[in-house]
């Protein structure tokens, strides 16, 4: 909800009607406005707001129950975390992990990225939980200078749909009992497996040199995981995912409408 401030401007004390000036004056010698400096000025306004760096942050923990968790996040992994006293046992449960977004049963809808220097802190490190809830991530392009993506994704009856972009580099890690694992076709064509079962897939994307494990520097790594929930991965404005209706068609309009 966007609140706005109203201030209405006003005066006090009298005036005299004779003093008051008529309702139409020539002003004499005023000269028209130049509307190219307007213009000018409303160009290097935009130009500021395009070069302003994104708003970062670092040990959010966002939790509900029944209600949908969605945004878009930059996690600096070198912002200190603060001390919140009597949250203290909260804080040490999602201490190693630099975001959280957990719910019961309301889908979790999230764009994530990074910022901040490789040099310093080579990954950043979110979890995503929900029971029932689905789960739909859009990873941003990260720059070889920031630091690289280490997620966690977990929903237990929910489905996910992961679209990973161009400048990944690392491990994708999928497991499920129950349900179905899904890798579109122009990720597919980039990727090289480790290992395809029906239960469990192990990929490396990208040119970097790493490990099956994702550990080595600069590599991203991401670990989705499901009891019976599907997973689907892509890679983002390449592949394409249209189911017929429901929750992934919601999806689809999410990413193709607004984000």
């Amino acid at each position: 909800m966007l609140l706005v401030d109203k201030q209405t401007p006003g005066f006090s004390g009298t005036m005299d009607r004779s003093d008051r000036p008529p309702p139409y004056m020539d002003i004499p010698n005023t000269p028209e406005p130049r509307h190219s400096n307007g213009n000018a000025l409303a160009q290097v306004r935009h130009a500021v707001r395009m070069l302003a760096p994104p708003p970062t942050v670092n040990q959010i923990h966002l939790e509900a129950r029944n209600e949908p968790i969605s945004g878009t996040f930059y996690i600096d992994p070198q912002i200190p975390s603060l001390s919140l006293g009597k949250k203290k046992k909260k804080c040490r449960k999602h201490r190693a992990s630099d975001a959280s977004f957990q719910s019961h049963k309301g889908p979790i809808s999230l764009e994530l990225g990074t910022t901040g220097s490789v040099s310093r802190t080579q990954r950043a490190t979110v979890n995503v939980t929900t029971r029932s809830g689905d789960v739909s991530l859009n990873l941003l392009p990260i720059h070889p200078s920031q630091p690289r993506m280490g997620l966690d994704v977990y929903s237990r009856k929910g489905n996910t749909l992961l679209y990973i972009p161009p400048t990944f580099s690392g491990v994708i890690h999928l497991t499920t009992r129950k349900g179905e694992l899904t890798m579109l076709p122009r990720l597919s064509a980039q990727m090289k497996i480790l290992k395809w079962t029906n239960k469990e897939v192990l990929v490396m994307v990208g040119s970097q040199s790493v490990n099956s494990t994702g550990k080595a520097p600069d590599a991203d790594l991401c670990q989705l995981k499901s009891h019976s929930g599907n997973i689907v991965v892509g890679l983002v404005g390449e592949d394409k995912y249209s189911p017929a209706d429901g929750f992934w068609k919601k999806i689809g309009e999410f990413f193709n409408g607004g984000l």
